[in-house]
């Protein structure tokens, strides 16, 4: 039996959403994924131009920009992701649009684009917690990826972010009695990816913890440096 993580809740408010708005058909629920699957491909498209311009021509953006496009269609782990109750599409349609809101608040100075794409990342951490560092990071670029310092966008882009962010942090405080920033899955599976003694040895330990989420997020963290620091290579 796998081990049962606490998970960030916005995918699974996502798929109570549609079943909410029309029913629990699997097939419509893939139906909604495959329409957000397809929509990632303008962005891709988007994307690839705004990185381009940094780097070339526009003619040569536009290019790069149609075959990032065309690519992203022809991708089968796209079309495959669509078919699954997975949180990977989900994931990658945020993705692909903040990335695209953070380029052009850097290219345009623009406040606006930098706090949607602070709501994007704010969102993505609660659909994966894997997204956390872009809040440091879209802050850094923000602010030193121009000549000139984007003050007023990284307040813009931190605020929006924090913003969703915060009320689950605050959850979890009021609920497990400590900070449990937004999931256990990154400190469980630091120790699960690094203990020598094998990942049922590590689900036996935390399986006897029950639900003390806080505690098991702390031995985790513990044990996953520890053994770390033991054998880094």
């Amino acid at each position: 039996t796998e081990l049962r993580f606490m998970r960030p809740p916005l995918y699974t408010l996502f798929l109570a959403g549609i079943i909410y708005l029309g029913d629990s058909l699997l097939q419509q629920l893939r139906f909604v994924q495959a329409l957000l699957s397809a929509a990632t491909i303008p962005f891709v498209y988007l994307l690839t131009l705004e990185v381009a311009r940094w780097f070339s021509v526009p003619a040569k953006a536009e290019r790069a920009a149609l075959i990032a496009a065309a690519l992203s269609a022809l991708s089968f782990t796209l079309a495959a992701n669509a078919t699954e109750l997975l949180s990977e599409t989900l994931f990658l349609f945020g993705l692909t649009v903040t990335l695209w809101l953070l380029l052009r608040a850097l290219r345009q100075g623009s406040w606006i684009a930098a706090a949607l794409a602070g709501l994007g990342v704010g969102a993505l951490c609660l659909v994966r917690s894997v997204a956390l560092p872009l809040l440091p990071l879209g802050l850094l670029w923000l602010l030193f990826g121009s000549r000139g310092r984007r003050i007023l966008p990284s307040i813009a882009f931190v605020v929006m972010a924090l913003l969703i962010i915060t009320p689950w942090s605050v959850r979890n405080y009021t609920t497990y009695g400590g900070l449990i920033l937004i999931d256990t899955t990154g400190a469980e599976n630091l120790w699960l990816d690094n203990e020598p003694m094998g990942r049922e040895f590590v689900k036996a330990q935390l399986y006897a913890m029950g639900e003390d989420r806080l505690a098991r997020q702390q031995l985790a963290s513990r044990r996953g440096i520890e053994v770390i620091i033991a054998d880094p290579e």
